[in-house]
């Protein structure tokens, strides 16, 4: 009997010498999942391009080369969203009734409204999520509807349609509403200007469109820091 226990415990201590330092699933309740000291991987994802955004910013996903045909798509698509002013200074003005504070608090909140949105947006453009490419589009078309951002307004609200269109049947319907008041919504603010022939939704009008969209983004922000912040 007493060989047999000591025969059992050499086999656990042997086995324990052989076990990894380090197990996936220990530490889960304090949140952790990788053992301390380790650095954790920095997720790369590769866009349909072959544009590697490993830790980038959006700023350089929208200043890629995204190809002959999405950039011919890009080019075509800016111009209606170019006949848009920047920011509608009047229409600002008339939001935050002229306080600099309001105004400039808003300003800021569109700034982190665009660092966590941006980057989704392309991840879910890049695993062809058109329900969440539809979601964060209409964010930003929201948020920039706010400050009176009026090219951006214009191209997220281009992009939001693109994805519903692309969207599979079964999840359109879970967005219907949203949808139907996206595609129903007349603003008498705008300047009613004539659409020209958009082409058909495909997956690489999106990329030009989100593109189109994170250009003007990028223009909005620095024209915010530099007239608005004074960053």
């Amino acid at each position: 009997s007493l060989e047999l226990i000591s025969s059992w415990d050499r086999r656990r201590s042997s086995a324990s010498l052989r076990a990894p330092v380090w197990e996936p699933r220990r530490g889960a309740a304090q949140g952790r999942s990788r053992p301390r000291g380790r650095p954790l991987p920095i997720a790369s994802t590769s866009m349909g391009s072959g544009f590697q955004h490993s830790g980038s910013s959006w700023r350089e996903w929208a200043a890629a080369d995204r190809g002959d045909e999405v950039n011919a798509l890009v080019t075509e698509l800016s111009l209606e969203v170019r006949q848009k002013v920047l920011i509608d200074l009047e229409r600002m003005s008339s939001i935050f009734s002229g306080i600099k504070s309001l105004s400039d608090k808003a300003f800021v909140t569109f700034q982190r409204t665009c660092d966590t949105s941006a980057p989704r947006l392309i991840e879910a453009l890049d695993a062809r999520d058109w329900t969440q490419v539809h979601n964060l589009a209409h964010r930003l078309k929201g948020a920039s509807g706010y400050i009176a951002g009026e090219r951006v307004n214009e191209a997220a609200k281009k992009l939001q349609k693109c994805a519903a269109k692309l969207m599979p049947m079964d999840e359109v319907v879970n967005v219907a509403a949203a949808a139907s008041a996206f595609a129903a919504e007349a603003d008498a603010r705008e300047e009613q200007i004539p659409s020209l022939s958009e082409p058909m939704p495909t997956p690489e009008v999106a990329e030009a469109l989100l593109k189109v969209l994170l250009m003007h983004l990028d223009e909005l922000v620095v024209h915010i820091e530099k007239c608005h912040l004074n960053v």
